[in-house]
């Protein structure tokens, strides 16, 4: 639990770093970066339960 809290926490400074330059394409690509990792995580979940 606290890998996925950091992880968090850590997309968040890179989008709100991203955010202060203005640069979209930064946004979104760190916004896939997100989505691909959770669904990893969850997958990785669903293998172990």
């Amino acid at each position: 639990m606290k890998k996925i809290s950091f992880f968090l926490c850590a997309a968040l400074f890179i989008i709100s770093a991203a955010a202060k330059d203005g640069n979209d394409n930064t946004i979104k690509s760190t916004l896939n970066a997100v989505t691909v990792y959770r669904s990893g995580a969850e997958m990785n979940h669903q293998a172990k339960g």
